[in-house]
């Protein structure tokens, strides 16, 4: 396919499901739970599911793999994660109460609702291995692309730090501060073990 495209960097689906809406933009990639509200009242429409397969949500709207793009796969999903050396009786405990609490309260029936599908009873080795193959995909995706990695430099942490002047929200402003903190300290330790490993990109 030969397209030229503007990517425009949103802040957010709402902000971009407006410019949407409006006709500031052609079309946009977004996540199914952010989009089928408007889709169901047909105030935006469905071209194609970026998955591998249909989502049982909207079964009318073909995969872009069907659509002619041959191995092509961008979705998202969640999952629960702990730091390394969490003893595994821990992780059992609270895998087994997550699937409880998905299998209780109708759960399933709200995920379904919009748009989400379940994956029940996957197993820590399981999600690892998933993880790895995703990262891999990416990784991939990255290098066919070109896609040069870029460094953290003091000025981006500048730019996080006073990205909340003037922000109302403290805890926002909190949290800000924090991760530029934290990645200051990061890339600090990185640089006296010699380590030259970016850990930039979030906010390039």
């Amino acid at each position: 396919m030969d397209l030229k495209l503007t990517h425009v960097p949103y802040k957010g689906s709402a902000l971009a499901t407006i410019d949407l809406v409006s006709g500031r933009v052609q079309f946009y990639v977004t996540s199914i739970p952010a989009s089928l509200p408007h889709v169901r009242v047909g105030r935006v429409g469905a071209l194609a599911e970026t998955g591998e397969r249909r989502n049982p949500a909207l079964p009318g709207v073909p995969t872009v793999i069907e659509s002619g793009l041959k191995d092509y796969r961008a979705d998202s999903w969640y999952g629960l994660a702990f730091p390394r050396g969490v003893p595994a009786a821990i992780v059992k405990r609270v895998g087994d109460l997550e699937q409880k609490g998905l299998a209780e309260g109708g759960l399933a029936a709200i995920f379904a609702e919009q748009g989400l599908e379940m994956r029940r009873n996957v197993m820590p080795k399981e999600a690892a291995d998933f993880l790895r193959k995703d990262i891999a995909h990416w990784a991939n995706v990255v290098r066919r692309a070109g896609i040069i990695q870029q460094s953290f430099s003091d000025t981006h942490l500048g730019v996080i730090k006073a990205g909340g002047a003037g922000n109302k929200d403290p805890i926002a402003d909190d949290h800000r501060m924090r991760v530029a903190d934290l990645l200051l300290e990061r890339r600090s330790g990185a640089d006296k073990a010699s380590d030259h490993r970016s850990s930039s990109g979030m906010w390039d």
